[in-house]
């Protein structure tokens, strides 16, 4: 990170302002340009609202063609802020001023409603609707550590490990998407508000997924 006195911004996986212009890296925007970061807005959300980010950069060369595509997946971090997210929106305007191509990014959290997460069963899962592909925890466990702990959960609810554990377990057997694992907030979020996070359970009756990790985490005085 940037000395606090100094006027630069440094951005880990993202082009940014120098002496000299900052080659895109291989892959970032897909595009192959030289350009300098002009200005960087980050808007936070809450709970269930995205995070936002707005880039402006002056570029070297640029061609209409070059605009990168909207839904490309973006990892960034700004000092200890870390960001994953996709493309929303870009533009590029050229004038007498100057040209200026803008890029804004969200995070992914919206694609958590994709998913329905249960700890009820065959109760829970006739609950969900049509066409949304649903993780039952209570399975997982019946497969995974065996029908005692499975009737645990059912009784009890289930642990955030559990949770993420039974999403591995999903996407593994072609249930859900690998990318909504790597989404979700690792377990030493809530380890470090709530010490050991076996001792804490929640359940859930067909709950969207991102509506699930908004109560956890609100539960542990987190914003996501």
């Amino acid at each position: 990170m940037a000395p606090l006195n100094s006027k630069f911004i440094t951005i880990s996986g993202m082009p940014t302002y120098a002496q000299v212009a900052v080659p895109f890296p291989s892959g970032t925007f897909d595009v192959p340009i030289n350009a300098h970061l002009s200005s960087m807005n980050a808007t936070f959300g809450l709970n269930d609202s995205p995070h936002r980010i707005d880039l402006e950069y002056i570029p070297e060369d640029f061609h209409e063609n070059n605009l990168p595509d909207i839904g490309l997946g973006i990892d960034m971090s700004v000092g200890a802020f870390q960001f994953k997210g996709r493309i929303v929106h870009t533009d590029f305007n050229r004038s007498d001023k100057g040209n200026i191509l803008s890029v804004s990014i969200e995070d992914i959290r919206k694609d958590l409603r994709n998913v329905t997460i249960d700890t009820f069963g065959v109760l829970g899962s006739d609950e969900s609707p049509a066409g949304i592909p649903i993780v039952d925890i209570v399975r997982w466990a019946y497969n995974a550590r065996g029908s005692s702990y499975a009737y645990i959960i059912e009784q009890r609810g289930a642990t955030y490990e559990d949770l993420l554990t039974a999403i591995e377990w999903a996407a593994s057997n072609g249930a859900i998407s690998v990318d909504i694992r790597n989404q979700l907030p690792p377990l030493s979020n809530i380890s470090k508000q709530l010490g050991d996070a076996s001792n804490y359970r929640w359940a859930f009756k067909a709950t969207p997924l991102l509506n699930a990790i908004v109560q956890i985490f609100g539960d542990c005085a987190c914003d996501l």
